[in-house]
């Protein structure tokens, strides 16, 4: 359950109100809520807008259960955390494709690079891909470390020296970069739940969907705001009306254009002008 008003008191109201609902409902239909798996965690940007911690206890002693408070939390193989950097579940992505470099190793040995790239994309690619369109948009200090993993992979599994160019390394193997993966996803899942009416009838601003303003940094970085703004992006940079293809369409000319571009385009991509 998710929470949010405009001050943390507010926030408190909401939260004991909806836990309360949950419960009688739970009750009324002979089930229990497991409190000891119920954690809650509140989100803020920075320090400064975390709710304060109250040392003074009520003189009247409460036997209510408390809550656990918890940094981050598993939902579904994400790791959330209160800051929303996804630091935390990149550092366990990064653990898990380290683990596969002793399957490739062993795999270059028997099989032929097509077949190399088929177990490439089932077991290591659906490890960067899961939720992608959700925390790809992270610090790019934080991607790089997945980058360099993915890279690690596929130089192992390929033959491939330690100094072998990267963009020739993807170009070979028929692969995307990390930040390539994520701009993929972000359009191809845009693409399916964006507005069907465009209402702006230009001739230039025809098929360019409206971004949503955000304050700060942070705010730039959810889907909400990248969705429209790579869509848009690739849309122009592939000079045709993207929005009448059909998904798989338009994951396959992105994939064709985005294999193209070299490590500068794809941040200048990226970059969002302020």
């Amino acid at each position: 359950m998710i929470f949010h008003a405009k001050t943390w008191e507010q926030v408190s109201v909401l939260a004991e109100k909806g836990i309360n609902c949950v419960s009688n409902w739970l009750q009324n239909n002979l089930l229990s809520l497991n409190l000891s798996k119920t954690k809650f965690m509140c989100f803020s940007i920075t320090d400064r807008s975390r709710p304060t911690t109250h040392t003074c206890y009520n003189q009247y002693p409460c036997q209510c259960p408390v809550l656990e408070y918890t940094e981050s939390i598993k939902y579904l193989g994400i790791i959330i955390d209160r800051y929303l950097t996804w630091k935390k579940h990149i550092d366990a992505q990064f653990s898990r494709i380290r683990k596969l470099m002793l399957i490739f190793n062993r795999l270059k040995r028997v099989a032929e690079a097509e077949v190399i790239r088929i177990i490439y994309l089932a077991l290591c690619q659906s490890i960067l891909t899961y939720c992608i369109s959700a925390w790809g948009g992270t610090a790019e200090s934080l991607l790089i470390k997945l980058e360099r993993a993915q890279r690690a992979i596929l130089k192992v599994a390929y033959r491939r020296p330690c100094t072998y160019p990267t963009v020739k390394l993807h170009l070979e193997t028929k692969t995307l970069s990390v930040r390539k993966l994520y701009i993929l996803a972000t359009c191809s899942r845009y693409h399916r739940f964006r507005g069907l009416t465009i209402q702006d009838t230009s001739k230039n601003r025809r098929f360019a969907f409206p971004t949503p303003k955000r304050r700060t940094v942070f705010g730039q970085l959810s889907f909400a705001f990248r969705g429209p703004f790579l869509y848009n992006k690739i849309s122009k940079s592939m000079d045709s009306e993207i929005v009448k293809l059909s998904r798989y369409k338009l994951a396959s000319h992105i994939e064709t254009t985005l294999a193209k571009l070299d490590f500068e385009s794809t941040e200048a991509l990226l970059h969002i002008l302020v």
